[in-house]
């Protein structure tokens, strides 16, 4: 299975190492987990704000170690693994469970959402103090396969620290690598013979000549040795990044720091400045078209306040003018409830605040393949999902930290897809009936396919312009989605201004809500339903049931009965009905139909009078839609979009009444022989 790579910048990604306090059951715990969890988080932090690329989570404080810890530890790693998971969603994150309890280790990364183990003894048996570790490629990988875990990557030791290595000595490092990679590992971690002692820089070069997989530096990386490891794919690194330098100690912040800006220094490593990437965020919130508005003074009170006060810092009285005048624009606005462009918003907030949206966006482009910040916005610009979740970042701190409103304009392609789900709801169909208007899509069609293809685009567009005018100047109906999707844009971009004029004024932040709004409301649908409807009259399909219930509203209109004396009739009607209702719904559907079909029969072989609309609604299938296909013949040239709307242009109509009325008669007198009262 193929899995994607964890570090985009595969050159020196730096990976702080959080050395999990002595878990319960271990020789030297003395800790509650709380406790213990609460310290892991704390060093995860400090990485994670001085900018590291990924972490691995080791229970390093479990001394003496065993090749089979107890479930007791595998539950606490999992815990200590989930709370730093929540902490940094953003960041690489694996595990290793010493000693070599590589299984347990997969399970934890599973349940904790990792994305990698650092292995013992994958390939090859050794001596460690722990005694001999055996190989365990193959029943890892079948595990792993098992509990569905194959996007947990695998990264190998080789020639392992603080382990004998003489059944092997025959082997280089190097074909240990080899191994590792031919029994899938997906990468290798090259160290030295123990912990805080440097990898050997020319066993890298042999490794990375060997192997095609990542190779990561497992051990001795400090400031000053960095620059022999910066071809590795990864640096792991614990002892260098503590207080004094030891792997027991808490983390220094100042070495973390001095180390993270170190490294950037070098080529492949260059840093962006918040500066840069609030540009980037300009960039994607301009792309998006997005604007925000804000009510809320008190906010915009301590923005105006803080970037006088930076101001002043910076630059003295100058500086305390400049400021405020910034904050004041940025305040005034947070005051008046009305929308801005974010761009501008962005490059007004104070550095305190551009450096909270830095914090959360580089976690993003963190791991990303870049070395400067030209090629970073190329990258981002050139991704949908990339631009998405930058815009998050944007929306997430606009939202938290101003309680602002973000709007994102609907393009017209977005427009046309609401459109078309509010036709398809209501089952409009249409048919325009104007052969100019064909015509004239035709000629638009060809025009554009000449525009963009030359003389063939202009063969292409004018045919496939042809079928939509041929079909434009038919009689035939045909769902207004279809219809809407084949309009020419300048047509589509008609009918966006005027549904945008319905729109402009709910709340909506995208398409996705304002779909959601629209479909919700009944009114919303019916004012975008009339908007396509204008140039393009809608139909919705009347069914039978429908058409019975109108010839019902004009038969009780009309006071109408009916009376027959045909027993032959109402036999066949008695049995046509139960064999129905046979069919459908085998025997008990033959006493049901039957039933109804008893109670049409005995009325037609009666003679008494009946209300005509109860005669109607116990008719049979096949006699409705005998009933149904000359009512529609009379109503189908209507400009009506829906049954309500037929009904109330029927009844408001003494002729339509009149014709629909005759309907029913006819079919009464001709199919029934029935006697006809009117009571009105």
């Amino acid at each position: 299975m193929a899995r994607p790579r964890l570090f985009g910048r595969l050159r020196a990604a730096v990976l702080g190492v959080v050395h999990v306090g002595a878990l319960p059951g271990t020789p030297r715990s003395s800790l509650p987990l709380a406790q213990i969890i609460d310290q892991a988080c704390q060093e995860a932090e400090a990485y994670k704000d001085a900018g590291v690329d990924g972490l691995i989570v080791e229970n390093m404080h479990d001394r003496p170690y065993t090749p089979c810890p107890g479930p007791e530890v595998t539950a606490a790693m999992t815990a200590v693994g989930t709370a730093v998971r929540r902490l940094c969603p953003h960041l690489a994150l694996g595990v290793q469970v010493l000693c070599a309890a590589n299984q347990q280790a997969t399970a934890v990364a599973l349940a904790a959402g990792l994305d990698f183990i650092r292995v013992e003894g994958f390939v090859f048996s050794h001596v460690a103090d722990e005694g001999i570790i055996n190989a365990c490629a193959g029943s890892l990988l079948r595990y792993r396969k098992q509990i569905g875990a194959e996007n947990i990557q695998i990264f190998a030791d080789i020639k392992k620290k603080h382990s004998a290595h003489a059944l092997t000595a025959d082997i280089s490092v190097a074909e240990t690598a080899s191994a590792a990679e031919l029994f899938l590992a997906d990468g290798v971690v090259l160290t030295g013979t123990a912990t805080g002692l440097p990898a050997d820089p020319g066993e890298l070069r042999e490794v990375q000549d060997a192997v095609k997989i990542p190779v990561l530096i497992g051990s001795g990386v400090t400031l000053e040795n960095v620059k022999n490891y910066l071809d590795a794919n990864a640096l792991i690194i614990g002892s260098y990044f503590k207080k004094e330098g030891y792997w027991a100690n808490g983390v220094d912040p100042d070495r973390l720091k001095k180390f993270m800006e170190h490294i950037r220094l070098y080529p492949g490593k260059m840093p962006i400045h918040v500066d840069q990437m609030m540009q980037l965020l300009c960039h994607v919130s301009q792309e998006k078209g997005m604007t925000a508005a804000v009510k809320h003074s008190g906010r915009g009170a301590l923005l105006a306040g803080a970037t006088a006060f930076v101001g002043g810092l910076v630059g003295g009285p100058p500086g305390i003018a400049v400021g405020g005048a910034l904050g004041g624009l940025l305040g005034a606005w947070m005051t008046s409830g009305q929308f801005k462009p974010v761009p501008q918003i962005l490059m007004e907030l104070p550095p305190a605040e551009q450096q909270k949206l830095y914090d959360e966006a580089i976690t993003i482009v963190r791991s990303l393949d870049w070395t400067d910040v030209a090629q970073l916005t190329a990258l981002v610009m050139g991704s949908g999902h990339l631009q998405q979740q930058m815009a998050g970042v944007v929306i997430n701190y606009l939202t938290r930290e101003l309680s602002a409103e973000i709007k994102m304009p609907i393009r017209v392609d977005q427009m046309m897809q609401l459109l078309c789900h509010v036709s398809r709801k209501k089952g409009m169909k249409a048919a325009v009936k104007r052969s100019f208007r064909g015509g004239m899509v035709t000629v638009t069609s060809a025009l554009i396919g000449g525009l963009l293809g030359g003389p063939p685009g202009i063969a292409v567009g004018g045919a496939l312009g042809g079928l939509l005018g041929a079909w434009m100047s038919g009689p035939e109906f045909k769902p207004v989605p279809q219809i809407l999707m084949e309009l020419p844009p300048p047509e589509q971009q008609k009918l966006y201004i005027e549904a945008i004029a319905v729109l402009k004024s709910l709340d909506w932040s995208d398409f996705a809500r304002l779909t959601a709004v629209v479909m919700s409301s009944d009114l919303l649908q019916l004012q975008l339903a009339k908007i396509v409807e204008r140039p393009y009259p809608g139909k919705m399909p009347i069914r039978v049931d429908q058409m019975m219930q109108l010839l019902c509203h004009v038969s009780r209109e009309k006071g109408m009965t009916a009376a027959v004396k045909h027993s032959g009739r109402g036999a066949l009607l008695a049995g046509v009905t139960a064999f129905v209702g046979g069919l459908v719904g085998g025997p008990p559907g033959i006493a049901v139909g039957g039933a109804l079909g008893g109670l049409l029969g005995a009325w037609m072989t009666s003679g008494q009078f009946k209300p005509v609309p109860q005669i109607l609604m116990e008719l049979p299938p096949a006699e409705q839609q005998k009933l149904y296909k000359e009512a529609m013949a009379i109503v189908k040239g209507l400009n009506c979009a829906d049954i309500f709307q037929l009904t109330v242009f029927v009844m408001g109509s003494g002729h339509l009444q009149q014709q629909m009325a005759g309907v029913v008669i006819n079919y009464l007198t001709r199919e029934l022989s029935a006697e006809i009262k009117y009571g009105k």
